[in-house]
């Protein structure tokens, strides 16, 4: 018995075709609203922005409180954030050039009254070597800054000690005992 072939139009093509009357409405809607729907996309980019900032603001203010212990418990890139918030808190720029790829020895950059230091952040269990303080100034000579730190929770062995006292350019050593005075110290050099 042969089979019968049905006759009118299929499900798929009332689709396709309900699909395109729609493309076609929306398409007409757009043109005559268009200056509409740009005020409206404005306003939502407006409103992304602020959420993003407010969003920030509440990252600072929950890191700005933070204890010595509580850095301990911190991993490398909050540690980093929190170095960048509290030097804002004391009316520093900071950037993160590292968010997009390798950070060429700088984890955040502050800039105060034209000063610009390159900060190699260091939150370790160990003492903090030599290393972090020519990461520091190989940072500091790529974006063109006038000084180099290294901060950590920890401490600092005597060639990182050594090093930072015999480099071309002032390098700050800020460790555990000093990490309250990290914003005052900074800014003897502005």
């Amino acid at each position: 018995m042969a089979r019968r072939e049905k006759s009118g139009l299929q499900f798929s093509q009332i689709m396709a075709i309900v699909a395109l009357v729609v493309l076609i409405k929306v398409g007409e809607f757009v043109y005559e609203n268009w200056q509409v729907l740009l005020v409206l996309a404005v306003l939502g980019l407006g409103l992304w922005i602020a959420f993003a900032r407010a969003r920030s603001k509440q990252v600072q203010e929950r890191l700005l409180g933070l204890t010595p212990e509580d850095l301990d418990l911190l991993n490398g890139k909050d540690f980093e954030v929190w170095v960048g918030s509290v030097l804002e808190a004391a009316g520093w720029s900071c950037s993160f050039p590292g968010q997009g790829g390798g950070d060429f020895g700088a984890d955040v950059l502050a800039e105060k009254e034209g000063v610009r230091v390159a900060i190699q952040a260091k939150r370790w269990k160990k003492k903090v070597g030599n290393r972090a303080v020519q990461e520091a100034l190989a940072g500091a000579q790529y974006y063109r800054c006038s000084a180099a730190a290294v901060v950590t929770q920890s401490s600092f062995t005597k060639a990182a000690v050594e090093q930072a006292g015999s480099a071309y350019m002032p390098v700050l050593l800020i460790d555990r005992s000093s990490l309250s005075d990290m914003a005052a110290l900074l800014s003897k050099l502005t």
